[in-house]
């Protein structure tokens, strides 16, 4: 084997060498990315920068499912079926925000995304 032909058949198998890293790497960030890609996928504009399990706190904190129960019954839950009276995004947002200012629950309008943010991933998953 002459001087060149060593050459490309080392060269060869450092371009093989590369691929099959790419490769291994694609093959183990694919699962995660297809886990990720769904939760910024179903992310409306309105809530792009909100943080839903600050809303999930808050909503736990000011008592809501137990306001919507003493309402609607059960466990409060149910009102939050999408397609009824929530139909979009506005919708939803309106809805936090007439409850915040309706029973006095002094929510900053961010807390507002955060909670309807976390209605959105929870029960609605509008896009």
């Amino acid at each position: 084997m002459t001087h060149m032909h060593q050459a490309l058949a080392a060269s060869n198998s450092i371009v093989f060498k590369a691929a099959a890293t790419a490769l291994r790497l694609a093959a183990l960030l694919a699962p995660a990315l297809l886990v990720a890609a769904p939760a910024f996928a179903q992310t409306p504009e309105a809530f792009k920068g909100a943080n839903p399990h600050e809303g999930e706190a808050l909503v736990k904190d000011r008592q809501c499912d137990s306001c919507h129960a003493q309402k609607w019954g059960n466990d409060g839950r149910d009102i939050y079926r999408p397609g009824k009276l929530i139909r979009d995004v506005a919708q939803l947002r309106k809805q936090v925000s007439q409850c915040n200012t309706g029973l006095n629950l002094n929510l900053f309008p961010e807390e507002e995304t955060d909670i309807a943010a976390w209605l959105n991933q929870s029960y609605y998953h509008f896009k």
